[in-house]
């Protein structure tokens, strides 16, 4: 639903209107970091956790929050000197109370990980962005542009906290503590301090852009990166909490991760290589019929950066191990380095328009995967060899079908058919190959599917 409701919301929107909204909240989300300053994960990774510990971590959570509304509502000056219109402010006036709302989901949704309740988690996601996706449409289909969006992500965020409060009551905290939160604010900062940078690596382009080169060419590059934005509000969010949960709950056990991590890896890079593969070969297909013709100044961009970021999913196991070993300062010092690797890359190549950016963001990428790799070896004795080995037959069960599809995509070309025709052909024998491919190297996420249709079809009638 969320990937309809951004093609409808592309094809109603200029690239300079939708830039407005896409500029504030990759600041907005970079913030949104401090206002968790880490208490997920201390609830997460804690041996124990009692009342108490709930009712400080909320009062760390309430002292954060405060300081991310004041920067979102007295910043106003900020915004429309930065990116030249009222708009933004306005927009952040708006997120300014979006934020406040969430304060009392984050211990409950940061419970429900550590039991690895991922139904309730599934439910409150699926209901907040079916809110998002509906009203997001509803709102810019009225007229209100890119206020309609902050208004609908507002609106999804109450429907989270209703949901939370009524799903989560047992785990919910109406009086925080204020009483020993230096240690929980230390251990939540190296953790805010990890958090903030992945976010700010991964969310500093659209604000760099819109600052240097103008909230349209930063819409334009929204609009070239969204395939990685839709696999991680897709696949990330789906396997990402599992792992997660699964690895702090091995750490805590004295079991060893690394056959986890290697399980999970497998089944992220077939995924990544059979999406992002599709979407490079049919990006120029894509572009000009789903999101309309104003945006087809980004398909060279949405090709480069399909193609280059197959192997970047693999960094979030990593990382679960190294904060499943409670190493959250390595996390930050892998972490800061790339964020100025990409900050660095973003100002010299900005100028040299979206092509050369997408470029620099495949080289920083490829930085950041081989850093967490090498920091998973120091800290879980990660082989880097028999991981590599494990790897490349899942890579190769993805990469052949995107192969072959685009051998016969240009078959179908030949001959003439509409466009229409051509991405619907190209699709479908995608989809094919995959699960051939899939049967044919027995991969694990075959048996996974099997599993699931056995329990389906197992299940008895009422």
């Amino acid at each position: 639903m969320a990937i309809v409701a951004s093609i409808l919301v592309a094809r109603m929107m200029r690239p300079e209107e939708l830039g407005v909204f896409t500029v504030v909240m990759s600041v907005s989300v970079v913030l949104n970091t401090l206002q968790a300053a880490g208490a997920s994960e201390i609830l997460l990774y804690s041996a124990e956790v009692n009342h108490e510990l709930k009712r400080r971590v909320l009062g760390l959570t309430l002292c954060t929050t405060a300081v991310v509304c004041g920067i979102l509502v007295l910043g106003r000056p900020f915004w429309i000197k930065t990116f030249g219109t009222p708009g933004a402010a306005d927009v952040a006036d708006i997120i300014a109370i979006q934020t406040a709302l969430a304060v009392f989901t984050v211990p409950v949704l940061a419970m429900w990980r550590r039991e690895e309740a991922f139904d309730k988690i599934s439910l409150v996601n699926i209901a907040g962005g079916a809110t998002l996706s509906a009203l997001q449409v509803l709102f810019v289909f009225a007229g209100y542009s890119f206020m309609g969006l902050a208004y609908a992500a507002l609106a999804a965020t109450f429907v989270t906290l209703v949901l939370t409060s009524t799903f989560g009551w047992t785990h919910l905290v109406w009086i925080p503590s204020f009483r020993g939160l230096g240690k929980i604010a230390s251990y939540g900062g190296k953790l805010f301090g990890a958090n903030a940078l992945g976010v700010i690596y991964t969310q500093s382009t659209s604000a760099i852009i819109g600052a240097l080169g103008g909230v349209s060419q930063s819409a334009l590059f929204g609009r070239a990166y969204m395939t990685a934005q839709i696999y991680g509000q897709t696949i990330g969010r789906a396997i990402d909490p599992i792992l997660n949960a699964r690895l702090a709950s091995h750490r805590r056990s004295g079991i060893d991760g690394n056959p986890t991590l290697f399980l999970f890896s497998r089944h992220l890079l077939t995924i990544s290589t059979m999406f992002f593969g599709f979407i490079a070969i049919c990006a120029d297909l894509i572009v000009p019929l789903i999101f309309g013709q104003q945006w087809v100044p980004a398909v060279p961009a949405m090709q480069i950066l399909t193609a280059g970021l197959v192997l970047t999913p693999l960094t979030s196991p990593t990382v679960a191990v190294l904060l499943a070993a409670n190493r959250p300062g390595m996390l930050v010092q892998i972490r800061s380095i790339n964020v100025l690797l990409r900050i660095a890359a973003l100002v010299v190549l900005v100028p040299y328009g979206l092509t050369a950016v997408a470029w620099g963001m495949v080289a920083t990428a490829y930085c950041n995967w081989a850093q967490s790799v090498r920091a998973a070896y120091k800290v879980a004795g990660l082989s880097v060899r028999q991981y590599l080995l494990v790897l490349f037959p899942s890579f190769m069960a993805g990469l052949v079908p995107v192969c072959l599809s685009l051998a016969a995509r240009f078959g179908l070309s030949e001959i003439g058919i509409e466009a229409w025709a051509l991405l619907v052909a190209t699709g479908a024998i995608m989809t094919f190959l995959s699960l051939a491919s899939l049967v044919l190297s027995k991969h694990p996420l075959w048996g996974e599917f099997a599993t699931i249709r056995e329990r389906i079809t197992d299940r008895p009638s009422i």
